[in-house]
């Protein structure tokens, strides 16, 4: 038996989406084990904001995510920032917030892209 379902209605398609155009985000409660979020899950919220500030036309080339308290279920604050951006390479950084406190930060390198990569930032973009 298959299952098909479409990415676009997929409730994670949604909250990526979401990341992507707002800096406002509620986090599931669903999403989580015990009192924290899963780290997959904050990470990929951090990647998404970081493309709608950065753009989808550089790929990402590395990622470090630090988690700097839990990220619990409610109400939470994206920020990101470019740090520098050269002719063929961009630093950025990416936070998630709760209560005034920074919960995760995330450090990434992207580059123009090369004709067999793939767009990361194609996954998150809305139809």
């Amino acid at each position: 038996m298959t299952v098909t379902v479409e990415v676009s209605s997929h409730p994670l398609h949604s909250l990526l989406v979401t990341c992507q155009q707002q800096t406002e985000i509620e986090i599931p409660a669903t999403w989580g084990q015990g009192r924290a979020t899963y780290g997959g899950l904050v990470a990929a919220m951090l990647i998404g904001h970081l493309i709608g500030t950065v753009g989808t036309t550089q790929a990402l080339r590395s990622a470090t995510v630090s988690f700097v308290a839990p990220a619990l279920a409610g109400m939470a604050t994206l920020s990101a920032e470019v740090l520098r951006q050269g002719k063929s390479a961009t630093q950025a950084e990416a936070r998630l917030w709760q209560d005034g406190q920074v919960v995760a930060v995330l450090l990434a390198s992207c580059n123009g892209l090369i004709e067999q990569d793939t767009l990361i930032g194609s996954i998150y973009t809305a139809t």
